[in-house]
């Protein structure tokens, strides 16, 4: 038997009548004689008793009538687990980020989450890197993207190396970068150790002080209008004004890395939103993303 079948059985018996249950099914009346009929061949049982009045069912007709509405019962139930199990799920990750990130990669990995996973929210929280790691540690973000190697208890991938650079839109002497206005903005501790550390390899003079403000675009914007030089580590700072680029290299000719980690605790990647989005996060990129190496720590 058809599962409809026993549908069409649960109908007949509710309404006793063939034309009402055909209309109520959608079917037409001489298929609804026709299916009564193969059931009762298949099942070897007579179901109906059929006169001028009407019809009325057997007593093997009744059982299977009330059978069939317990039947219908439990294929509606695993129809309802099954669609629970095949939809989207739900939830809100806490996610952390910097603003380096934020600006640079992170749009595009939102994006591809967004696609693969449409139930789940995402509440962005924009810090340094050093107070993300914090709410990490607390349990008040789920996960957090942050730039540099501050140490952190919990666990953490390797998301991607960016090669810091000077931006400049006036020549520069590298030998006598110390004699030109420098401008810098609030960064991480941990951006600026090796910004220091890079500077106390080249040259034998303090670190610079020049102008500072509080975020990297202004930075941006004040190189443009060529007043002085800055450090960045994030490409998209300067895209569009590749002229402008000095990349940093180690006294061995090595480039001047910055890492960035996705940190999360072993209790949040319990969760699964925080597991959907490590998943995705360590996908192979799109052929329109740029590769992102992760690696465990």
């Amino acid at each position: 038997m058809k599962m409809s079948d026993w549908k069409l059985i649960e109908t007949l018996y509710t309404c006793k009548n063939i034309t009402r249950t055909a209309e109520r099914l959608f079917l037409a009346q001489p298929t609804v004689s026709k299916r009564i009929q193969l059931v009762e061949e298949e099942l070897g049982v007579t179901l109906l008793q059929r006169s001028t009045h009407g019809i009325s069912f057997t007593e093997d007709g009744e059982y299977i009538a009330v059978k069939s509405s317990q039947i219908n019962a439990i294929l509606s139930e695993i129809e309802h687990h099954i669609a629970e199990s095949k939809a989207a799920p739900t939830g809100t990750i806490r996610l952390g980020s910097t603003n380096a990130v934020t600006r640079s990669s992170l749009p595009e990995l939102l994006r591809s989450f967004r696609l693969k996973y449409p139930g789940y929210s995402v509440d962005l929280t924009i810090r340094h890197s050093s107070v993300l790691a914090d709410l990490v540690s607390d349990g008040s973000l789920d996960l957090a993207l942050i730039n540099g190697d501050l140490p952190f208890q919990g666990e953490k991938m390797l998301y991607k190396k960016e090669q810091g650079y000077i931006a400049c839109s006036f020549p520069l002497d590298f030998d006598h970068l110390q004699n030109y206005p420098y401008i810098t903005y609030k960064k991480d501790p941990y951006t600026d150790i090796l910004i220091k550390t890079w500077w106390d390899q080249h040259y034998h003079a303090e670190t610079p002080h020049g102008l500072t403000v509080d975020h990297g675009d202004l930075a941006r914007e004040l190189v443009l209008k060529g007043l002085g030089y800055c450090f960045f580590f994030a490409p998209e700072y300067m895209q569009g004004h590749e002229s402008c680029i000095h990349m940093l290299t180690n006294l061995d000719g090595s480039p001047l890395i910055r890492n960035t980690w996705l940190i999360f605790s072993k209790h949040a990647k319990k969760n699964a939103a925080v597991q959907a989005f490590i998943e995705n996060l360590t996908a192979p990129a799109s052929p329109a993303s740029p590769e992102v190496p992760l690696t465990d720590s």
